[in-house]
């Protein structure tokens, strides 16, 4: 899924009115993009071929920024929101078998907290949440609407979450050999099963797993086709939520 920022003194994004014909999502206001197809090379490629084939985005005029964090619908589809620039001279041509309209809304308006309204609704006999941002005559709303709101929902999740994951992962090999005890009936609570020398060992084990958890996630990411960016505060002071960063291609 493609997330275009139009590139204009006032920013704004580049949405889409899919047509009522559609089988799912008829009539809905969407951002660009579909599933991925077994010859995208990565989830940039895919996004920039939806984008191309539902309102003819000319991708020369397309610059990818990076990825945001995974998006899980509660239908079951995860989505990877891809950010790109756009050059304010593009032309739509739009694919009237899937859009209807394309338009474009302010960035600031869709990032202000104080349009992200949220509701529940009942379905499949589970209480959902979902976002929703009115926008004069168009309701902008699910997916949608959640995206710009992740970011500011995981600004602190984004902070907590990897020590969480640390402390998980230190924890582990203690955890094991506690399973192990009371597995073998023996004394959980008993300091003869616990000498400095195996609390050292097991400590050791637990700084190697953090270490090597670290590693993959450097060099493999979280996402084929990109590199995992931390959450950081960047040289404007602004704080960047934890992303993927789309590879140059080769």
């Amino acid at each position: 899924m493609l997330v275009p920022v139009v590139d204009r003194a006032e920013p704004t994004v580049l949405l889409t009115l899919r047509t009522a014909a559609l089988q799912s999502h008829a009539g809905q206001i969407a951002f660009p993009g579909g599933k991925i197809d077994a010859g995208d090379a990565t989830p940039l490629a895919a996004a920039l071929r939806e984008a191309d084939e539902e309102i003819g985005l000319d991708r020369m005029l397309v610059e990818p920024i990076g990825y945001l964090d995974l998006y899980l619908t509660m239908s079951g589809f995860r989505i990877l929101p891809t950010v790109a620039r756009v050059d304010p001279g593009y032309v739509v041509t739009q694919n009237k078998t899937e859009v209807d309209d394309v338009f474009e809304v302010p960035l600031a308006f869709l990032m202000d907290v104080q349009n992200h309204a949220l509701h529940s609704r009942d379905w499949k006999g589970v209480q959902r949440r979902y976002y929703a941002m009115p926008f004069g005559e168009r309701y902008i709303w699910g997916v949608t609407a959640g995206i710009p709101a992740q970011p500011l929902r995981t600004d602190l999740s984004a902070m907590i979450r990897p020590v969480f994951t640390e402390v998980a992962l230190f924890l582990a090999p203690f955890a094991l050999y506690a399973l192990f005890l009371l597995a073998t009936r023996r004394g959980l609570l008993d300091a003869a099963h616990w000498p400095l020398t195996r609390i050292a060992s097991l400590a050791i084990a637990a700084l190697l797993l953090m270490i090597g958890s670290f590693v993959v996630l450097a060099q493999f990411g979280v996402v084929p086709g990109c590199d995992y960016v931390p959450a950081h505060v960047d040289k404007d002071g602004k704080f960047v939520p934890g992303h993927c960063e789309p590879r140059p291609e080769r």
